[in-house]
């Protein structure tokens, strides 16, 4: 019996590939998102594309420091799109400002563009949250890493973490910025 050609399995190979690509995609277990705005600055650009992974069971498997994407609509109702943050507070978690910056068990969050977290102002349309503030369970706190320009759980509080529903994984494009998110 004679061998395929080599060129024949590796364009057999590249179709598989491709296929499970495709079918990643289109049954939105892979996502891409643009997201145009810089609450994630300098960690994702306005101009970034994200590549993202589904979650089918956020309670189980997001942690804090985790990018995710969530239904905005689920932690504000004024909301109809998704959001990227980071999650900053888990259940039991505690969120206290000391010396004006907020601080999860005692820590404060890290500096980002030469700033720390501060508690947002009041805001019409917003419920005022209140600190100290202990994350119930079943819900989450994120902040976005532009902590000046980010509308975040500092302003509409804790939300159901059931409502991510992708991690976020890759910088796509730009291709010069593409690489791995931390």
């Amino acid at each position: 019996m004679p061998r395929p050609k080599p060129y024949i399995i590796l364009l057999l190979m590249l179709g598989l590939i491709g296929t499970v690509v495709i079918l990643s995609l289109a049954s939105g277990v892979v996502k891409v998102f643009h997201f145009p705005s810089g609450s994630m600055t300098p960690t994702i650009r306005a101009d970034d594309f994200i590549l993202a992974t589904r979650i089918f069971s956020p309670e189980k498997s997001v942690k804090k420091g985790h990018l995710v994407v969530f239904d905005a609509g689920r932690a504000h109702h004024t909301f109809n799109s998704k959001f990227i943050k980071r999650i900053v507070a888990m259940a039991g978690d505690r969120i206290e400002v000391i010396g004006g910056e907020l601080h999860v068990n005692g820590v404060c969050l890290p500096e980002r563009n030469g700033q720390f977290p501060r508690p947002a102002p009041p805001t019409p349309g917003f419920p005022k949250v209140t600190y100290p503030l202990v994350i119930p369970p079943g819900k989450i706190f994120t902040v976005g890493d532009n902590y000046a320009n980010s509308l975040d759980s500092r302003y509409f509080g804790p939300f159901p973490v059931d409502a991510i529903t992708h991690s976020a994984d890759r910088i796509v494009s730009p291709a010069g910025r593409a690489g791995k998110l931390d």
